[in-house]
């Protein structure tokens, strides 16, 4: 954590510390890609997929909400 910047040490990790082992740029990249085209394929059969899943994992949903001077409820996506 100490090599991010000061504002990223709360919230970056790296892929050595979150698996612990020394992971190529390639086999990240191939992984990455491989991902990437398995969600558009579900996106192309289904284009509500990815929302589904967001509103699923949503924590502010049904929550008080702030942003600057305007609260409120978060209510949907």
């Amino acid at each position: 954590a100490e090599d991010f910047p000061p504002e990223l040490r709360d919230s970056a990790c790296s892929v050595f510390s979150a698996t612990g082992s020394i992971t190529p740029p390639e086999t990240l990249i191939r992984a990455l890609t491989e991902e990437l085209d398995a969600m558009y394929a579900l996106w192309l059969k289904n284009p509500g997929w990815a929302l589904d899943e967001y509103r699923a994992s949503c924590a502010t949903l049904g929550q008080r909400v702030r942003r600057g001077e305007v609260c409120g409820r978060a209510v949907a996506v």
